[in-house]
C-alpha cells in the first residue's frame, strides 16, 4: 500500500495543492506485439522545474509491470515491462498507468494488440504466400532469409494446413536453399528449374601425338527461376574441369558454358570411355564422353574398323567350320569372299596375302597357294628375280606374328610340292626353328603358340603337352575363341584331361556350351567335377545349366539338376532366381541334405503356387528356417489349414509362439503382416506386452522409393512437435503411421529435403481400423496408438480407457501446444460432466498455465474457481491476470481466498480483485478488501466508496485512505465533503483530519471548492478549543462569515476576532476584512483604502508580481507607476490605494521579472464596497468632494469643519495608531 505521509513525499506539509500540471512523453502507450512477446519501454513525466514533485507509477494491468513505480524532480523516466506471455494473436489489452503524485493524479491510457508480425523485405511485407513467391521470383537470396525467419508460419492462413506442414518439415535445417525450392514447388507456386545440355553424347578424335589439354566447352541451358545449384562430377581419369558447382551467376544469361577438359595423360591407345554427371536438387543428367585416340585419319580409321570385323568374321566361320555347324566348301566360300573385301580395303596390309595363302591350301588349290607364297616373298624382299622357291628370312614389314605365319604355310607348301624330299625336310626344319625360336621370344603370344602346335602336330601326337601350352596361354592372358576352342577340343577328345573346374577349364567349357558342343562323355567328367567343388563358382553353375537345358544330353539331365542344386546349396544361394532349379529337386525327388530349406528360403515373395506336402511336414518339428520364410510358411499352412487339418494343429503352437516373438520385436513383412492379424482376430486374450507391441505393429506400412539419392524418411505428424525418422534400405522402409494427418519427407545424405519431388508407394499392410477396435480394450501405453485414438475422440462417447490415453497424451511433450490444449480441456469436460471430483482436482493441480492460450487458461481458472483449488488460481492470475476470466468465478474465487486465508497487503491480488469488481462481480469482502488495500487512482476508489454506500458496507477506513491521498494528491472531487463527513462520523483523527479540512479550505477560498457547514463549524470549534489550525482556516472562515448576511452571532464573535488577531499579527489582510470593521477597530487602518485582490491561475513561489497603474481624473492621466503586490497566501495578491470621488485608477499586473508578462488589467473607481454614509475618515473626505462637485458648498463647508475636528481627536488620543494611516502599500 502506497506510504503518502511519509516526510519525503508530503515534503513536510500538512496537504498538497496542484501548482503546475505534469505532462507526459506520449498521449499514450501503444504496443504491437506478437503473441507471446514480451516488450520493455519507457515513457517521460515532466513537470515545472520551481516545483518539487514527487509520485508513484502504478499499472491497471497485472501483465504491464512498471519497473519504476516511484518518481521525483522535475523530469523522470519511467520503465515499464509488458508480459505478452498468456495473449494469442487478435487480443486486445487496454490499461492505463495510474500517475499519482503531488500535482493532481493523471491516467496514461495503453493500448496492446497482438498481432501476427510482419516480415519486411525489399518489396515490402510479406503477409501470404503470394508475396513470398514475387519475393522468391525477384531476389532469391533474401526470399530464402525470409523463409527460416522466426515469424514466417504467420504468413499461412487458416486453410493452409498442408502447406504449414511442409513448411514444418523443410525448415527444420535452417539456411538449406534446396529445400525452399522445395516448397515452391510442393506448393505449386513454381515448377523445378530445369537444365538442359546442348548435348548428351561427346565424340572426340584426338592423334596420339597430343599432349597437352584439350579444352572442350558444353553448353548448359537452364528453364525457369527458383534455386540454381548444379553440382559436376566426372568419371573417366582423362576428364578435367575446372569447376564444381555452378550458380545462378553462372546462368545470368539463362544458359552456362561448361568447360571441361580431355588429359591425355589418362588416354589410352583406342576408345576411351568417361561420363560428366551433373546433379540437380531433382534430377541427375549423364553426359557420354567417348574419346578416340589413335595415330590414324578418320579415313583410315573407318578402314581399319571394317578390317577388323571382317577378319572377326573370319574367326567366327572357322568356330563354325570346326564346330560342324558349316560345311568345307562354306567355310571356304565365306573365307574367299572375307579375303577379297580385305584385299579392296588395303592391298598393302601383311596379313591379306597370308589369308589368301591359308585360304587356298585349305581349298586345295596347292599350286596357287605356292604361286601367291612366292610373290609374297618377292613382294616383302624386294628382290624379283633371286629368290628361292621358299624364303626363311624376316623381313622388315614383318613382325613376329606376321613371320610365323608365313613360316608356318611354308610348311605347309612345302609338303604339298613335288621337290626332293631333303630340300623338303631342310625347309620345313628350318621354318619350325624360326617359328620355336619367335614362340621363345613371345611367350605370351597364343597366336605363334597356336602355329607351332599345329606345325609341330602336337595337338594330336601330344595332346596333354598341348593342353598344358593353352592352359599356360590363358594364364599370360589370352582370352581368343581360338584357345578355347582348340582346348575344348583337347576335353572332346578326353574329357579326363579336365582334372579340375579352373578358371581356363570354366572359360572352355563356357564357350562349348554357348556354341552347343557339349557332349555327353564331357557334362558326365563336369558332373562329376562339380559335386566335388569345394566352393561355388557362378560359370560352373552357368555350364551346369547349359547342360541342362541341351536337348541332346537328356541323358545327364537328373546328374546335372543335382549338380546343381549342390552347388548352389554349397553357395548358399537363396535368391529367388534360384527356386526354379530347387523347386525342380524337390518335384524330381532328389536326396539332397537341405534341399527343402533352400527350396523355402529362395522361394520368390510373389509366389502363388502350391507347397508339397513333403515339404511341409519335413518342417513340421524343427525349422531353421529364417523370419521370413518361415512366416511364408506358416501363413500358407494358416491359408491352407482346412487343406492340412492335422498338419496345421501340430503346426499351431510353434507358429504361435513365432508370431508372438516377431511381434514383440516389431519386425514386418507381408507374411508377418498376415499372420498377426489372424493371431489378434481369433478371440485370444492379449498379454499387456503383446497389446503393446501390436498397437505399433498394425499401422506399419510399406514404403518404397525409387529415387536411390534418398536414405532416411521423416515423418511429422501435425499434431506433433517432434519429427521421427527411419532408414531407408535398398529403397524400402516399413514404418508405423497413425492416422492420416502425416506429412512425409526424403532426406538425402546432404540434408536436402524432399516432399513432392520424389515418387513413393504406400501400402498398408494391416486393417488399422479394425484391430484398434480390439486393441482399444486393452491398457496400453504407445503414444502412437494413443495419438491415434485422439484423433477418433470426437466421433464417439468418451470412456474411462480413452480419457486416459488422453492424460498420458497430454502429460507428454510430444504434442503441439494447439492440441495438446484441446486434448485438456475435453479432458476436463469429461471429468466435470462426470462429477469426477478427484481426477479433476488432481488434473487441475498438473496443468501448466504457459502452454494455454488466455481464452483455455481463463477456463481453466474458472474450473479451479469451482473446486476451490484458491492457490493454484490466485498463483495464475497473478502470473498471467485475469484476462478473460468470467466475473462470477472471479468473484467466487477471490471471495473463497479472502474467506479462507488471510490476505494482506497483496497489491497482485488486490488488482485481480480490482479487476473483478471492474466486471460488475463483488461482495462485501472484496469491497472491505479493496477499501484496505487496493491502491488506485482517487477516482477509482471513489467507485469503490460509492459501491460500500450501496451495499451498506462501512466505509471508515476507505475514506481515511482516500483522505490520505487526497492530501498527497491534491485531487478535487465532487465528494470530497461527503468523504470528510463520513471520515468524521466514524471518529477521525485529529490530525488527520484538521489537514484534510485545511485543504478543503484551500479549494474553497480560491474558489475551487465547496465546504460543508459542519467543516466550518469543526474550525470554529478547534478555534475556540485552542487546537492548532493553519491560516488558511481561518482566512476561508472569516470569508464564509463576511459572504453570510445577518449579525455575527456571539459564538461566532468571539472566533471572529481571534482569527483576525492572528492574521492582522501575520500581516494578512483581505479586502472582505473591511465587513469585520465593526468587530476589529484594528481594521479602521485601513478604511481609507481601496484594497486590491489578484488570484494567479498558477501558483509560482516567489513569483515578482507588480501592479502597473495610472490616476485619471477630470480626463487628465498620471504616468504609470508600480508597486509590488503582497502575497498574502498561495497565489494571493494584495495591494492598497486611496481612491476619491471622480478618480480613476488604470492597471495591469505583470508576473515576470522584466514585467512584460501582463496577466491582468482594467480600470477601477472608488471601492465601491464602502458604504456611502461611512463614517471613517476615506468616507468624510469623498463625501465633502462629492458635495463640492454638485455645488453644495455650505453643506461641503461644513463636512469640513467636522472632519479637521475628528483629525485632530485622532492625532491626540489615537496616536498610536498613527502609523496605520499610510495602509498597505
Amino acid at each position: 500500500m502506497l506510504q503518502f505521509q511519509e516526510q519525503n513525499k508530503m515534503g513536510g506539509e500538512k496537504f498538497h495543492t496542484p501548482k503546475t500540471e505534469l505532462t507526459f512523453s506520449a498521449e499514450s502507450v501503444t504496443l504491437t506485439l506478437a503473441p507471446g512477446e514480451v516488450r520493455e519501454g519507457t515513457f517521460t513525466i515532466y513537470g515545472n522545474s520551481n516545483d518539487t514533485i514527487t509520485g508513484f507509477v502504478l499499472s491497471s494491468r497485472l501483465c504491464m509491470k512498471c519497473l519504476t513505480t516511484t518518481f521525483s524532480g522535475s523530469r523522470d523516466e519511467i520503465s515499464y515491462r509488458f508480459d505478452g506471455t498468456p495473449f494469442s494473436e487478435g487480443d486486445t489489452v487496454d490499461g492505463y498507468f495510474r500517475i499519482i503524485s503531488n500535482q493532481d493524479e493523471y491516467k496514461l491510457p495503453f493500448s496492446v494488440k497482438f498481432m501476427r508480425v510482419s516480415i519486411d523485405s525489399s518489396l515490402g511485407p510479406v503477409r501470404n504466400l503470394y508475396h513470398f513467391t514475387n519475393l522468391a521470383r525477384t531476389n532469391w537470396k533474401e526470399a530464402c532469409d525470409v523463409f527460416y525467419h522466426p515469424a514466417f508460419p504467420t504468413v499461412f492462413t487458416a486453410s493452409e494446413k498442408k502447406e504449414k506442414e511442409l513448411y514444418r518439415g523443410l525448415s527444420a535445417r535452417p539456411s538449406n536453399m534446396t529445400n525452399v525450392e522445395e516448397f515452391l514447388v510442393a506448393i505449386h507456386k513454381k515448377a523445378p528449374v530445369e537444365f538442359i545440355p546442348e548435348k548428351t553424347d561427346i565424340t572426340i578424335d584426338l592423334p596420339l601425338r597430343e599432349e597437352a589439354l584439350v579444352e572442350e566447352v558444353l553448353n548448359i541451358k537452364r528453364n525457369g527461376w527458383g534455386y540454381t545449384k548444379l553440382d559436376v562430377y566426372t568419371e573417366g581419369s582423362f576428364l578435367r574441369i575446372a569447376k564444381h558447382e555452378l550458380d545462378a551467376q553462372d546462368f545470368r544469361e539463362g544458359s552456362c558454358d561448361l568447360a571441361f577438359g580431355i588429359d591425355p595423360e589418362g588416354l589410352h591407345a583406342g576408345v576411351n570411355l568417361g561420363r560428366l554427371i551433373l546433379r540437380a536438387p531433382f534430377k541427375e543428367i549423364s553426359i557420354q564422353i567417348t574419346v578416340r585416340y589413335c595415330a590414324s585419319t578418320a579415313l583410315r580409321t573407318i578402314h581399319h574398323r571394317e578390317q577388323k570385323r571382317i577378319i572377326s568374321s573370319m574367326m567366327c566361320a572357322f568356330e563354325d567350320f570346326r564346330a560342324k555347324k558349316l560345311s568345307g566348301r562354306e567355310f571356304t566360300d565365306s573365307v574367299s569372299s572375307s579375303i577379297r573385301k580385305l584385299y579392296d580395303i588395303d592391298r598393302n596390309n601383311t596379313y591379306v596375302p597370308l589369308y589368301k595363302i591359308h585360304y587356298l591350301l585349305t581349298a586345295h588349290k596347292n599350286d596357287d597357294a605356292l604361286f601367291e607364297l612366292q610373290n609374297f616373298n618377292r613382294k616383302l624382299s624386294g628382290d624379283i628375280g633371286n629368290l628361292p622357291m621358299f624364303s626363311i628370312a624376316q623381313y622388315d614389314l614383318e613382325d613376329d606374328v606376321a613371320y610365323s605365319y608365313r613360316m608356318y604355310l611354308t610348311i605347309l607348301c612345302c609338303e604339298q610340292t613335288g621337290e626332293d624330299p631333303i630340300y623338303v625336310n631342310s625347309v620345313t626344319n628350318d621354318a619350325l626353328r624360326e617359328l620355336e625360336d619367335r614362340s621363345k621370344r613371345n611367350p605370351d603370344n597364343f597366336w605363334i603358340l597356336w602355329l607351332l602346335l599345329y606345325a609341330t602336330g602336337a595337338i594330336q601326337e601330344r595332346p596333354a603337352s598341348a593342353w598344358l601350352e593353352l592352359r599356360d596361354q590363358f594364364d599370360l592372358g589370352t582370352r581368343s575363341p581360338i584357345l578355347y576352342l582348340e582346348a575344348y577340343a583337347l576335353i572332346q577328345s578326353n574329357p579326363a584331361i579336365m582334372r579340375e573346374l579352373g578358371e581356363f577349364e570354366q572359360q572352355t567349357l563356357l564357350y562349348a556350351a554357348k556354341h552347343g558342343i557339349l557332349t555327353y562323355t564331357v557334362m558326365t567328367q563336369v558332373n562329376y567335377l562339380a559335386q566335388r567343388e569345394k566352393s561355388f563358382s557362378r560359370k560352373t553353375l552357368r555350364i551346369l545349366v547349359r547342360g541342362y537345358e541341351e536337348e541332346g544330353l537328356a541323358a545327364t539331365k537328373e546328374e546335372t539338376l543335382a549338380s546343381i542344386c549342390t552347388i548352389l546349396i554349397r553357395g548358399n544361394e537363396t535368391d529367388s532366381r534360384y527356386f526354379p532349379w530347387y523347386q525342380k529337386g524337390v518335384d524330381a525327388q532328389l536326396s539332397i541334405t537341405r534341399l527343402f530349406d533352400y527350396y523355402m528360403m529362395s522361394m520368390p515373395d510373389d509366389y502363388e503356387g502350391e507347397i508339397p506336402q513333403m515339404v511341409i511336414m519335413y518342417f513340421a518339428y524343427q525349422s531353421s528356417l529364417p523370419y521370413g520364410r518361415k512366416a511364408y510358411l506358416y501363413r500358407y499352412l494358416s491359408e491352407h489349414r482346412d487343406q492340412y487339418a492335422e498338419v496345421y494343429e501340430q503346426y499351431r503352437q510353434q507358429m504361435d509362439q513365432f508370431t508372438e516373438t516377431a511381434l514383440l520385436q516389431h519386425r514386418m513383412d507381408k507374411d508377418l503382416a498376415f499372420l498377426y492379424e489372424h493371431y489378434l482376430t481369433d478371440g485370444r486374450a492379449l498379454t499387456s506386452e503383446i497389446a503393446n507391441a501390436a498397437t505399433s505393429v498394425i499401422f506399419t506400412v510399406k514404403l518404397t522409393v525409387t529415387n536411390p539419392n534418398v536414405h532416411r524418411v521423416v515423418v511429422l505428424y501435425e499434431r506433433c512437435r517432434e519429427e521421427q525418422y527411419y532408414p531407408i534400405t535398398n529403397g524400402t522402409c516399413y514404418l508405423p503411421i497413425y492416422g492420416s494427418d502425416v506429412q512425409l519427407f526424403f532426406e538425402d545424405d546432404a540434408g536436402n529435403r524432399y516432399a513432392s519431388s520424389v515418387d513413393y508407394e504406400i501400402s498398408r499392410m494391416m486393417d488399422e481400423k479394425k484391430l484398434s477396435e480390439i486393441l482399444m480394450a486393452y491398457d496400453t501405453s504407445s503414444s502412437g496408438f494413443d495419438l491415434y485414438l485422439s484423433g477418433l475422440a470426437g466421433q464417439e462417447a468418451m470412456t474411462e480407457q480413452g480419457a486416459a490415453r488422453l492424460r498420458r497424451l497430454t502429460d507428454s511433450s510430444e504434442l503441439v501446444d494447439e492440441v495438446r490444449q484441446q486434448l485438456q480441456m475435453k479432458l476436463l469436460h469429461y471429468y466435470h460432466d462426470r462429477d469426477d471430483d478427484r481426477e479433476l482436482d488432481e488434473y487441475l493441480l498438473s496443468m501448466e498455465p504457459d502452454r494455454l492460450d488466455a481464452e483455455a487458461r481463463a477456463e481453466v481458472i474458472q474450473y479451479m474457481a469451482i473446486r476451490g483449488l484458491n492457490d493454484k488460481a490466485l498463483a495464475w492470475l497473478e502470473q498471467f491476470g485475469a484476462f478473460g476470466v468470467d466475473g462470477s468465478a472471479l468473484m467466487r474465487l477471490c471471495s473463497r481466498i479472502l474467506y479462507d486465508e488471510h490476505i494482506a497487503d497483496d497489491p497482485a491480488f488486490s488488482e485481480i480483485v480490482h479487476e473483478c469488481f471492474l466486471k460488475g462481480k463483488y461482495d462485501e469482502s472484496l469491497l472491505a478488501y479493496m477499501g484496505a488495500y487496493f491502491d488506485g487512482l482517487t477516482s477509482e476508489l471513489e467507485e469503490i466508496r460509492k459501491a460500500c454506500e450501496g451495499f451498506g458496507t462501512d466505509d471508515y477506513v476507505l475514506c481515511r485512505r482516500m483522505l490520505i491521498q487526497i492530501l498527497f494528491t491534491g485531487v478535487q472531487l465532487s465528494s470530497r465533503e461527503e468523504i470528510i463527513d463520513h471520515y468524521m462520523a466514524g471518529g477521525a483523527d485529529q490530525e488527520l483530519l484538521s489537514n484534510a479540512v485545511a485543504q478543503s479550505a484551500h479549494f474553497y477560498f480560491t474558489g475551487d471548492g465547496q465546504m460543508s457547514r459542519q467543516q466550518f463549524d469543526l474550525i470554529a470549534a478547534y478555534g475556540r478549543e485552542g487546537v492548532p489550525i493553519v491560516d488558511i482556516c481561518r482566512i476561508a472562515w472569516l470569508k464564509d462569515r463576511a459572504e453570510r448576511s445577518g449579525e455575527i452571532a456571539d459564538t461566532e464573535l468571539e472566533v471572529t476576532r481571534l482569527f483576525l488577531q492572528d492574521l492582522l499579527a501575520e500581516g494578512i489582510i483581505f479586502p472582505f476584512f473591511r465587513q469585520f470593521i465593526g468587530v476589529m477597530p484594528e481594521l479602521q487602518a485601513y478604511a481609507d483604502e481601496t484594497l486590491v485582490e489578484y488570484h494567479a491561475k498558477h501558483y509560482i513561489s516567489g513569483a515578482h508580481i507588480l501592479y502597473h497603474y495610472a490616476m485619471e481624473k477630470n480626463g487628465t492621466r498620471d504616468k504609470y507607476a508600480a508597486r509590488e503586490m503582497k502575497e498574502m497566501y498561495e497565489g494571493v495578491y494584495v495591494t492598497g490605494f486611496l481612491l476619491f470621488f471622480g478618480e480613476q485608477m488604470h492597471y495591469y499586473i505583470t508576473d515576470d521579472a522584466a514585467e512584460k508578462n501582463v496577466v491582468e488589467s482594467g480600470t477601477i473607481g472608488q471601492d465601491a464596497r464602502i458604504p456611502e454614509e461611512s463614517d471613517d475618515r476615506f468616507g468624510m473626505i469623498n463625501r465633502i468632494s462629492m458635495l463640492a462637485a454638485l455645488g453644495r458648498d455650505e453643506e461641503a463647508l461644513e463636512r469640513i469643519s467636522n472632519y479637521s475636528h475628528r483629525a485632530y481627536l485622532v492625532k491626540s488620543i489615537f496616536e498610536e495608531y498613527a502609523a496605520g494611516e499610510d495602509g498597505v502599500h
